[in-house]
């Protein structure tokens, strides 16, 4: 039986950390380095060319990390002979920022906060850590915002198939207006958390929140 394509992804992430010796909290641009790469930071898009990977140095910290991971996503692909996709890419990067042996542990050790999370991984994104769970776990992950000035986003696990599950429901809606008005992580149930994400530089007023498929199940 043939590997799903999250399972060739993280493989040949995995494959790359082990070689490079990596552990958590990864640092794109020691990875990269590690890897063959140059890293220059420009005030121009992002891109590979060569072994020179060009990074816009306009954007946040973490979010260079993240643009990092993704090119690296292709070098990880490439290097196993996995056909190159951007989901691939996206995948396999994030894999490699937050290595699955150590997110496993964390995950579990922390019981799915991503406010803790996010402070032991620190070159990670909220967001990107609450994909990661969806990928290591039964979850559903969705940005709300409280104003209702931006349609929620949604991803839950590739595995998961029912249409349900798609549809933001009221209590996850209700915890998201909750944390934003207390400013701080709260916790709606088990495994459910709901972090604000304001940045009033970049005018973002959203809340992150990560369920477990089980309890949201419960709610729905």
């Amino acid at each position: 039986m043939s590997e799903s394509p999250w399972e060739e992804w993280e493989g040949a992430a995995a494959e790359v950390i082990d070689s490079t010796c990596t552990s958590a909290p990864v640092d794109g641009f020691r990875l990269a380095k590690a890897c063959g790469f140059e890293v220059r930071l420009h005030a121009g898009r992002n891109e590979t060319r060569g072994e020179i990977i060009y990074i816009n140095c306009r954007m946040r910290p973490q979010r260079q990390h993240g643009r990092l991971g993704h090119e690296l996503g292709h070098y990880a692909l490439a290097r196993h002979e996995i056909p190159d996709s951007e989901e691939g890419a996206r995948w396999a990067g994030g894999a490699m920022l937050m290595p699955r042996r150590e997110a496993d542990r964390d995950i579990t050790r922390f019981a799915w906060s991503v406010a803790q999370l996010r402070a032991k991984h620190i070159n990670v994104s909220a967001t990107a850590i609450a994909v990661r769970i969806t990928q290591l776990r039964d979850a559903v992950a969705t940005l709300i915002d409280p104003r209702g000035h931006h349609k929620p986003w949604r991803v839950h696990s590739p595995w998961i198939s029912e249409k349900r599950f798609r549809r933001v429901s009221s209590w996850e809606r209700e915890l998201a207006e909750r944390a934003y008005a207390e400013g701080v992580e709260v916790r709606g149930d088990e495994l459910c958390y709901a972090l604000p994400l304001i940045d009033g530089a970049v005018h973002e007023h959203r809340v992150l929140v990560v369920c477990e498929l089980e309890q949201l199940s419960l709610r729905l």
